[in-house]
């Protein structure tokens, strides 16, 4: 999918989405809500998975 047709699906500007790739913009959990159900992935396993490589690099 394009960036422009995440935007349109997401109703998220390019402008914003390229501020949240490059880190120059903190995301609300709704926003990262929406960017999850259009890649369909559920936002508690994103958050899983983010908890399992947080825990490794502690080790």
């Amino acid at each position: 999918m394009s960036p422009k047709e995440f935007a349109h699906k997401s109703g998220l500007s390019l402008y914003k989405l390229k501020r949240i790739e490059e880190g120059k913009h903190k995301i609300t959990f709704i926003t990262l809500w929406i960017i999850c159900e259009v890649l369909n992935i559920k936002v508690s396993d994103l958050l899983k998975n983010i908890e399992s490589q947080m825990n490794c690099k502690q080790m």
